[in-house]
């Protein structure tokens, strides 16, 4: 029997196959795609973070949530927005994870070597800017988000539109 015939038994390596598929790229696609995977994880990870966060708020003492509850309406008077600083900030990370599930997607498909996988991580990443702009406002942006995040999300999705443009020849490209 061929190596190529061999099925895999198991249910994580039907998984995998599933997602990535079966050829392997060659090894810088693969390096830059494990790049792409742990700054999506660390982008990702804040964002579910802060929603767990509000959410498991009302598992705690009364009087730890009237506490917190007074620090999110300051946030809000700080920040100037909503009246209601939770419920904006649930909105936020839940549209934040939306947006990060689909640059997932589009990391995927860029390492299967498919051209809507740079569509599917650099609109979301110029989305998740936009958006956090339009829920939480232009003061929220500039002092909550670091530098370090700016770097790495526009980075890696100038990087990935530079390697994609390599990969597929100029006839290909629509």
């Amino acid at each position: 029997m061929a190596f190529s015939a061999i099925q895999p038994k198991n249910l994580i390596l039907r998984f995998r196959n599933f997602l990535l598929g079966r050829e392997r790229p060659d090894f810088i696609m693969r390096m830059s795609f494990l790049g792409g995977m742990i700054i999506w994880l660390y982008l990702a990870s804040w964002h579910l973070l802060s929603l767990l966060a509000v959410l498991l708020r009302t598992t705690l003492n009364v009087g730890y949530q009237n506490l917190i509850h007074k620090r999110f309406i300051e946030i809000g008077d700080r920040y100037e927005f909503s009246s209601d600083p939770e419920n904006m900030l649930i909105v936020h990370s839940s549209l934040q994870l939306v947006v990060y599930f689909v640059m997932l997607t589009g990391l995927i498909l860029i390492y299967r070597r498919v051209r809507l996988g740079l569509a599917l991580y650099v609109v979301p990443a110029a989305c998740s800017y936009l958006f956090t702009l339009i829920i939480l406002g232009n003061e929220f942006l500039v002092s909550e988000f670091s530098f370090v995040d700016f770097v790495l999300l526009a980075g890696s999705a100038i990087y990935f539109t530079i390697g994609i443009l390599l990969i597929f020849p100029i006839t290909k490209r629509i």
